[in-house]
């Protein structure tokens, strides 16, 4: 065997041990399963490669080429397939499904003049293959596909830090070794005169993402995922310290000057203007006291929050259908505006055993959310059940949805479904509330028909059992 033939077997090796290695570590994981496909894709068109290379007559070596290149319409695809994964470009992964159309269609004429036409003599070697109409149009496409799954590595490269930088610099230079060495192959398809002399460079690859792998867990999502999730409890208790010392003076100053204009209408003083204000301004008046003290009182709970003893909780029989209604009347206008429809089917007599401010938080962040994931309308839903000495609360959209690969980190400070708006700390203090009320919360998600956040808090005095049993199953 010669040497191309060589270095091809030692790269199909490789990269199919480490394919087989990434797919039995985590076949559940499409990151994984992604670049398994890519790898072993990549194995047998090497495999192959070296069993053509070794052939010693013509008949033998068109067939072993055009096996191999049975294999190789697939690898810009994958390629791609995989990039889109670690990139987390959905709209590249909505329309991955089409993508297969493309090589089935290459394969159906793999042993065709369309894609190989012959095996010629090109430089020092005997049998080498003279592309078919087909292979043109392939090679256009390979190489769009190729550029463009690197521009989406590189462009995330920059815009991520730490450990996720790292990441995407390491598989991103490693990967264009592989492609600079495996793309000269295709000089002398069209008679340049460049041997694939850099093809082992295909096989440095697979040690480099090898080494990565065993030693610094690449690929390992949940891994990096909690340490970034420690650097981030780290920053949110320096973050809430300096949140509350900031919100506090100027509250407690707004506070000061709406209860000293509150107190000087209760006496009647006429205003600048000479009248009385009205009992609606006073009322309106009265309710900006409320959202100041609930503002207040939201600071000094976040600040709790990130403390471990969490605070004194101030437990109570909370009617269930009322607490709902106050906060669907908070976020009633954005609703209607919205076009977004309402189905309370609170139980009248549900109650639980809550700190009041804290569920009244914990409703209002999820129907936030929840109007928020349906940009086009739709409808938001309100359910409970009782359940074993608990309350189980739904609240439902038919909005965007939540991808897969965000569910398991949803609740994690600072990770944000909205890129736009979203802080990213609604989730992770909802999480927090419902914990500190001695409840459990989960979520289901489907992308296109949306979200079913449920929440498990400890019933008060008994209420008929009614629901919607098998929401979440």
């Amino acid at each position: 065997m010669n040497y191309f033939g060589t270095v091809s077997l030692f790269n199909g090796a490789l990269a199919l041990l480490t394919g087989l290695y990434v797919l039995f570590k985590n076949r559940h994981n499409l990151l994984y399963v992604s670049f398994a496909t890519f790898a072993i894709n990549i194995a047998f068109w090497a495999i192959f490669y070296s069993l053509w290379q070794s052939q010693d007559t013509k008949s033998s070596a068109l067939f072993s080429i055009r096996l191999a290149m049975l294999a190789c319409y697939y690898i810009p695809f994958t390629f791609l397939w995989f990039v889109s994964h670690l990139t987390e470009t959905e709209r590249v992964r909505r329309l991955f499904p089409f993508c297969w159309i493309v090589p089935v269609f290459f394969s159906l004429f793999a042993f065709s003049e369309l894609n190989v036409k012959d095996v010629v003599a090109r430089l020092y070697f005997r049998y080498w293959p003279e592309p078919g109409f087909l292979m043109h149009v392939f090679v256009l496409i390979f190489f769009t596909l190729v550029v463009y799954s690197l521009f989406m590595l590189f462009k995330n490269w920059f815009q991520s830090t730490g450990l996720r930088r790292w990441q995407l610099r390491w598989i991103t230079i490693t990967i264009l070794l592989a492609w600079g060495g495996g793309s000269t192959n295709w000089f002398l398809w069209y008679n340049i005169p460049i041997a694939p002399l850099p093809n082992f460079f295909v096989g440095i690859f697979f040690i480099l993402i090898a080494y990565a792998l065993i030693q610094r867990q690449l690929f390992d999502v949940d891994t990096l995922a909690d340490y970034v999730h420690e650097a981030k409890l780290s920053a949110l208790g320096i973050l809430a310290a300096s949140m509350f010392h900031e919100i506090r003076s100027p509250l407690f100053v707004a506070r000061g000057y709406a209860e000293s204009l509150l107190n000087e209408i209760q006496k009647a003083v006429p205003l600048a203007g000479g009248a009385p204000l009205d009992s609606k301004s006073r009322e309106k008046l009265e309710k900006v006291l409320v959202q100041i003290d609930r503002a207040s009182t939201f600071a000094q709970r976040f600040l709790d929050l990130s403390k471990p003893s969490g605070g004194h909780k101030e437990f109570e029989e909370v009617w269930l259908s009322k607490m709902a209604e106050n906060v669907l009347a908070l976020v009633g206008y954005s609703l209607e505006r919205d076009k977004i429809s309402i189905q309370n089917q609170i139980n009248p007599e549900a109650r639980v055993y809550a700190d009041r401010m804290d569920l009244e938080e914990i409703l209002f962040n999820l129907v936030t959310n929840a109007y928020q994931a349906m940009k086009a309308g739709g409808q938001l839903r309100i359910v409970d059940e009782r359940l074993n000495g608990h309350v189980r609360i739904f609240v439902s959209d038919t909005g965007l949805g939540i991808p897969a690969n965000r569910i398991k980190r949803i609740f994690d400070p600072f990770v944000s479904h909205d890129k736009e708006k979203g802080t990213g700390l609604g989730l992770y203090i909802v999480k927090k509330l419902v914990e500190r009320n001695r409840g459990s919360i989960k979520v289901v998600s489907q992308i296109g028909k949306g979200t079913t956040f449920q929440i498990d808090l400890p019933a008060g005095q008994e209420a008929p059992l009614r629901g919607i049993k098998g929401v979440l199953q």
